[in-house]
Parts: structure tokens; sequence; C-alpha cells
């Protein structure tokens, strides 16, 4: 997935396999701690509770487009 694609499920960011699929991981050095507050966050309920705006909603717009073009179509 994406970086935003598990962004109603946490808990995903603190595996490494996800991780490893996900770009934005592989230029980030040392991000243990960021993850270790992640999980004691997610644990305690805290995340939930600091997002619990976005949590209700069945879908965000977080910027990713896909173009495609039909290259038959521009040289005509």
């Amino acid at each position: 997935g994406f970086l935003a694609a598990y962004w109603q499920r946490p808990e995903a960011y603190l595996d490494e396999l996800v991780r490893k699929n996900i770009s934005t991981f592989s230029r980030l050095r040392n991000c243990e701690e960021s993850l270790n507050r992640l999980r004691d966050d997610i644990s305690s309920g805290a995340w939930e509770e600091k997002n619990s705006e976005i949590l209700q909603y069945e879908f965000i717009d977080v910027g990713y487009r896909i173009v495609s073009i039909d290259i038959q179509k521009i040289k005509g």
C-alpha cells in the first residue's frame, strides 16, 4: 500500500513487511522511537482518541492521483 493506505489501520505500520513495501519508509533512518510511540498510543487508546474525527470517514483524499494517457490518441 501507499503511505496513507493505512490511515484507519495504523497498526499496519508496525508490521515490518508492510513498511518494507512503502517507499517512504525506505528513506527514514531509525524510526524505532516513533514506531514505539505509535505502538504505545494504539495500545493505550490514545491514537484512536486523537484521531476520532477522521475515523468516522469512509474515505479521505490524501492527494494521490493516477494519470494515464493513450499515446495512440496523442500521436493522432
